[in-house]
């Protein structure tokens, strides 16, 4: 893309006339522009001008989009917008220089073997799982509240006017005020977002879903990482997500291989499975103080099998296969 094709297709999307393949190359471009160190303000103009006036067109068009669904902005729970593309890359980059210049003083929570609740500057609160990290600015600019997410945290945001926005690997979900949980371990193939109050926006880079993905109470969004699939599940019981935060496991239907998934995050082990296992569904309560061993052999139990200790972190599972 030369300077000319760029200028011209960045004109098209701040004035919203640009298609959703215009867009697509316009947002994989900004991708690759994430790795250049310096601000090419020939190319791609003022890096100020260019974010205000890409916010003032996602803001405009996502107003458009409630009022074409008969909703006032004042009646919802948690109004939304997500900054996407270019917008939030331009961000981003901002960000990281005023960082690296030292403007900008940045904290990193780790939770091992725990769980931290952490109240940030605005006062959203942070429930920061086992395992998970959340790095946040001491401060937060004038214009947006950006806080980085490894692996899972509930997040209860305090409403104001600027967007709060979560980067979690190729996530990125912004509110102004809602409750919601992200989960985005790097080892894991799916990442979500669930929501138990207000209204969430998420958009994911690198896949072929370009528009921002609403999401509200009880709904959530699954990221496949291994072959680029978004999927919106519209009836979900959102508190299960965030029974981790009062310690508690329960399963509902829950599909076999996810049902370890979740023990294997809650308890720091490798759970391994005989291979009819993966489909069977599983219906348990537990408590995180459960005696890994017991829960596991409880599980292979039920399903006509044992639980094989390989030492304490490895654990395998044999039972009945499940049609």
């Amino acid at each position: 893309m030369n300077h000319s094709e760029f200028k011209n297709l960045a004109a098209k999307f701040i004035n919203g006339h640009a298609s959703e393949q215009e867009k697509a190359a316009l947002f994989e471009y900004y991708e690759r522009a994430q790795t250049i160190k310096d601000w090419d303000a020939k190319l791609m103009g003022d890096k100020n001008m260019v974010k205000a006036r890409l916010y003032h067109n996602i803001q405009h068009q996502i107003t458009r989009k409630e009022k074409r669904h008969s909703f006032r902005i004042w009646k919802i729970a948690a109004s939304v917008a997500l900054m996407i593309g270019i917008g939030a890359m331009s961000l981003h980059y901002i960000n990281r220089k005023a960082a690296s210049a030292g403007t900008i003083s940045f904290h990193t929570i780790a939770a091992v073997n725990h769980i931290v609740k952490v109240k940030l500057q605005d006062g959203t609160l942070v429930w920061i799982n086992n395992g998970s990290s959340l790095r946040y600015p001491e401060n937060f600019s004038e214009k947006s509240r950006e806080v980085y997410l490894e692996g899972e945290a509930f997040f209860d945001v305090a409403h104001q006017h600027k967007p709060f926005i979560i980067r979690s690997g190729k996530m990125v979900t912004q509110v102004l005020g809602t409750s919601f949980n992200v989960k985005a371990f790097a080892a894991d193939n799916i990442s979500t977002v669930s929501v138990l109050s207000g209204k969430v926006g998420v958009i994911v880079a690198g896949t072929e879903q370009k528009q921002v993905v609403f999401l509200t109470r009880n709904q959530e969004l699954a990221f496949n990482k291994q072959n680029n699939v978004v999927n919106k599940i519209t009836s979900i019981d959102a508190t299960q997500a965030v029974d981790w935060i009062a310690n508690k496991i329960k399963f509902r239907n829950t599909p076999f291989a996810q049902a370890m998934s979740k023990l294997e995050d809650a308890y720091g082990v490798q759970i391994g499975y005989a291979s009819g296992l993966k489909s069977c569904p599983v219906f348990a309560d537990f408590s995180r103080s459960d005696n890994v061993y017991k829960v596991l052999n409880m599980l292979a139990k039920s399903l006509g099998g044992k639980v094989i200790k390989k030492d304490n972190k490895n654990y395998y599972l044999t039972g009945k296969p499940c049609k």
